[in-house]
């Protein structure tokens, strides 16, 4: 398994900045660029700069991160019970009824034959993006919450690898890639809403 912390030559730990990153991946992409190196250049030329993009791609994105994390230390990130409770919990239901509302809107606009009926749904389309941006928005607050975990378990990282430090990552992790969808799917429905 390739390890893209060394790829890009960044420490191996659960949190990176990432503006930082995109410096380090910039710098190592202009070195290693096809087009820079020329026909006589060193190195695997195009082989360096796709492993570079993948290793930036990967370590962006914190679920990604987790999870190659996890595999780099044996762990496997799918690991343990997949049971949402507690707050994303209720943002599960919230998420899935709004959902079905949001679809069942969308067929009936979709299906509607005239531009009366399809203006008589747009007071429906608003109504349910105004609802679907304020479940947005408690996304994003869970989002934060873990975020700020994940500073603390980097924390602990950097002082002593642990079987629990090990654990709450593999917690986190599973938690970011819940809400990771959630915020995509909340996306793609205000989109859709908006765009009809």
């Amino acid at each position: 398994m390739k390890d893209y912390f060394a790829i890009l030559g960044v420490d191996r730990r659960p949190w990176l900045d990432v503006a930082v990153l995109k410096g380090v991946f910039h710098r190592l992409a202009a070195e290693s660029h096809p087009d820079a190196l020329g026909s006589g250049g060193a190195g695997g030329g195009q082989a360096d700069f796709v492993g570079l993009n993948l290793a930036h791609r990967v370590l962006r994105d914190p679920v990604s991160r987790l999870g190659h994390l996890l595999e780099l230390e044996g762990v496997d990130p799918a690991g343990g019970d997949t049971a949402v409770d507690g707050e994303l919990g209720t943002l599960f239901m919230e998420v899935g009824a709004l959902g079905r509302e949001v679809r069942g809107h969308l067929g009936r606009r979709n299906a509607a034959s005239t531009g009366l009926e399809r203006a008589l749904l747009a007071s429906e389309a608003a109504s349910l993006v105004e609802r679907m941006e304020g479940l947005g928005a408690a996304v994003e607050k869970c989002w934060g919450a873990a975020e700020t975990v994940l500073r603390e378990l980097d924390a602990d990282w950097v002082q002593m690898r642990g079987g629990k430090t090990l654990g709450g990552l593999v917690l986190l992790r599973r938690r970011l890639a819940v809400l990771a969808r959630w915020r995509e799917q909340i996306g793609e429905f205000v989109f859709s809403l908006k765009n009809g």
